[in-house]
């Protein structure tokens, strides 16, 4: 897998690439950050965070799945040596640590918070 590095600011770099491990890492957080609805050139792809993730009340159980399953079917990624998912129900954070294998035998983690509120 080949995939065009970002730079500090999460921006594409011009004329820079990575490979193996680091496209995959690249590939998740790219997959986890985009939101469905939200690439013109297909609607359907991208986590439905608003749609099925931040609505009331909380399923927990759907939004774990949803999650585990868009990181597990990232090319390059094996499997999930650990993920916890964890929920404020009165702030609506919701924060995902995980820590994910590659096919190329190396393991990252990684965070992730979100807050619908903007809070």
């Amino acid at each position: 897998m080949i995939r065009r590095e970002f730079d500090v600011n999460g921006d594409y770099a011009i004329n820079r690439f990575v490979t193996e491990s680091p496209a995959t890492i690249q590939a998740v957080t790219t997959r986890l950050r985009l939101f469905k609805g939200e690439w013109f050139l297909n609607l359907n792809s991208g986590v439905p965070w608003y749609q099925r993730i931040f609505v009331k009340p909380a399923r927990l159980n759907e939004v774990d799945r949803i999650i585990r399953n868009k990181i597990l079917q990232t090319e390059g990624v094996s499997g999930l040596s650990s993920f916890d998912l964890n929920f404020d129900s009165t702030t609506r954070k919701l924060s995902v640590e995980f820590t994910a294998e590659t096919i190329y035998g190396d393991e990252f983690e990684d965070v992730i918070g979100l807050n619908p509120l903007g809070v």
